[in-house]
């Protein structure tokens, strides 16, 4: 299982194969790194969304989302915390 398909790869390219496992886990490491960089934003950081969300937002919804509110990420991430509770 892949978390990464032919459009998301674009930009990890650089890791090698793509259906590879540990490119693909080298590549989610490098969005975590690049997005808990990007949260630091004053305007992310005051969203009222925590890191672990913002990080969820992006990996799922792309890193180009910009809607926090109405994200589907977000949406899934709730519904996977109150899952677990």
């Amino acid at each position: 299982m892949f978390g990464y398909n032919n459009d998301s790869w674009s930009t990890h390219t650089s890791l090698g194969a793509k259906n590879n496992t540990a490119n693909q886990i080298a590549a989610f490491f490098s969005d975590i790194t690049t997005f808990t960089s990007h949260y630091e934003n004053p305007v992310v950081k005051n969203s009222g969304i925590t890191v672990d969300e913002y990080i969820y937002i992006k990996h799922h919804d792309g890193p180009n989302a910009t809607d926090f509110v109405s994200s589907q990420g977000l949406k899934i991430s709730v519904r996977a915390i109150f899952t677990w509770i």
